[in-house]
């Protein structure tokens, strides 16, 4: 027997199960909103802390350790906040100095003192001053880190544009000296430094980046005890430059440049030849670039630059921070992932990653701070710093404000037309006491209250950790290739997967890879710069390990 509807029950039908799916669905967010704390921002919704808690990999907690080991510190208010990490004495601990020229030891125990006074790093500042980044580099191979910072001309012929890249060798003892005029590079703006031996001849070169739209860039290479020799970009469209950063995009064994520019000109990723000629390879590789997609009445400036290895399949992977003004839809900071040269170079994954972007993102980090195996995400702007943790898929979610967490959320007010309010101008992961676990510096700066003027402040945030979760860190020790390895990638093998690291200036750090609840590293392989290929078997675990580059 077939029974037919007449064509108005039909509608009825469809129209009764539209409002019970209107129903379903109303009172279902009702009650998702009263089960789970969502936090609303103004681009979207946080994950409740519920949710993350249920990933695999929890979070850790943070403890204020700021009083106990920096104790009350204050800098200038008008410190840009540029961050460089590196072990100075020796003593296997990790130091930072900030704007190349506050420099705080690390006494293990005993917490960080102030060296900026005796330290040797005298020269004179800027007038008017810069904001521009310093970076560690050991130059002469003496397994001590020097300092390339940049310092005001004393020259009396100087006039406009005459601030200099100046070296300071490490003088085994916490402090410095000045190397020179031969080993100063004059014209120095607001861009960056980063180190790579490009030549293959064991000594690390650099790469400056500047800000000048008139200027251009220039790679330089190290002869040491000889003068540095400075060879011009032959490629004329890089300017306006705020980052750079060498990493190996196609796992060939040498190491890319990627420049990340400003004033909506197209970022470059150069593959650079040992006697200096580079090509653009941006376009090869699906990097579609910031000012390739400029607007018209808008200016898109890429900030910074950093590379990672985030979904774990070998090829390393690339955020790129930066801001827009005006600020419309759609304009974001980029996350793209390396699917490798066979598979097309990167694509963009930025729109698929669960990252809650700003238009006014000026730094990032790769991180895995809760020692899972992944590496989580920290992006800097101008209202705060915000933190992704990965969830191992190839999506990030961002950590809300919570008991465990709260003490590492400082957040600015919207900027005021003053702009004297409080906010970070720059935060960085290490494991200041290495115990294994990624604690977190910030710099922040404090507008003036009452009796005390402006000033910025530097908080340390030690990580407790995630009970259970074990850890390795990679200490390189290059031997052909230069002294800590600069450029080299290691991958550890455990929990099935395989992990992958950069060395990258400029910080001198070992590199951290957590492994989550795993008891077994299968192992360690460390393609060195040289082109070396070194494999260590059944490594223990939670522990730093020093390896030093074989012979050929």
């Amino acid at each position: 027997m077939q029974i037919y509807l007449k064509p108005k029950w039909i509608v009825l039908v469809a129209y009764m199960l539209g409002i019970c799916a209107f129903l379903f669905s109303y009172f279902g967010w009702k009650w998702c909103e009263k089960k789970f704390p969502w936090e609303k921002t103004k681009v979207g919704f946080i994950y409740p802390t519920s949710i993350i808690q249920e990933m695999p990999g929890h979070l850790p907690v943070f403890q204020d350790v700021s009083s106990q080991e920096i104790r009350k510190q204050y800098l200038p208010s008008e410190i840009s906040g540029n961050i460089a990490l590196a072990d100075v004495d020796q003593n296997g601990y990790v130091d930072f100095i900030v704007d190349g020229r506050y420099l705080f030891l690390n006494f293990g125990s005993k917490g960080f003192r102030s060296s900026s006074m005796d330290s040797g790093l005298n020269r004179p500042m800027p007038s008017p001053p810069i904001q521009s980044k310093a970076g560690f580099c050991d130059i002469d191979n003496d397994g001590y880190p020097d300092l390339m910072a940049v310092t005001g001309s004393q020259s009396a012929d100087c006039k406009t544009g005459c601030n200099v890249y100046s070296l300071f060798l490490n003088g085994h003892d916490g402090t410095f000296r000045y190397a020179g005029e031969p080993f100063e590079i004059t014209g120095a703006a607001n861009g960056a430094l980063a180190f790579y031996d490009f030549n293959g001849d064991g000594l690390l070169d650099f790469y400056i980046s500047r800000t000048a739209v008139t200027t251009s860039n220039f790679l330089v290479v190290n002869h040491w005890p000889n003068p540095f020799e400075v060879i011009p970009s032959n490629y004329p469209k890089i300017q306006a430059t705020r980052d750079a950063i060498w990493f190996d995009a196609d796992n060939d064994g040498r190491c890319e440049l990627f420049v990340a520019n400003d004033n909506g000109k197209p970022d470059e990723l150069l593959k650079i030849q040992p006697d200096g000629l580079m090509e653009d390879i941006a376009g090869k590789n699906r990097i579609d670039g910031m000012g390739v997609e400029a607007r018209a009445g808008g200016a898109m400036s890429s900030k910074a630059a950093v590379a990672g290895d985030f979904d774990n399949d070998g090829f390393t992977d690339l955020f790129v921070a930066a801001s827009f003004h005006p600020y419309e839809k759609g304009d974001h900071s980029r996350l793209y992932r390396n699917r490798g040269p066979q598979q097309g170079g990167f694509e963009n994954a930025t729109d698929k990653s669960g990252l809650v972007l700003h238009e006014d993102d000026f730094d990032a980090q790769w991180a895995d701070i809760n020692n899972d195996g992944n590496l989580d995400l920290t992006i800097i702007a101008s209202t705060g710093a915000y933190y992704f943790l990965n969830n191992g898929h190839r999506e990030f979610i961002q950590i809300s404000r919570n008991n465990a967490l709260k003490e590492i959320f400082l957040e600015a007010p919207p900027l005021s037309k003053d702009m004297d309010v409080r906010r970070v101008l720059n935060a960085r992961w290490f494991d200041f006491n290495n115990d294994g676990y990624l604690d977190l510096l910030l710099i922040v700066h404090e507008p003036a209250k009452k009796k005390v003027p402006a000033h910025s402040e530097i908080k340390l945030f030690q990580n407790l950790g995630v009970q259970g979760f074990h850890w390795i860190a990679v200490k390189l020790v290059g031997k052909i290739s230069n002294r800590d390895g600069l450029g080299a990638r290691v991958e550890v093998k455990a929990m099935n997967k395989i992990m992958s690291r950069t060395a990258i200036s400029p910080d001198i750090v070992p590199l951290y890879f957590g492994l989550g609840n795993t008891n077994q590293i299968d192992y360690i392989t460390i393609y060195w710069p040289s082109r070396i290929r070194q494999t260590i078997p059944q490594v223990d675990m939670d522990k730093i390990i020093t390896v030093v580059e074989e012979s050929r």
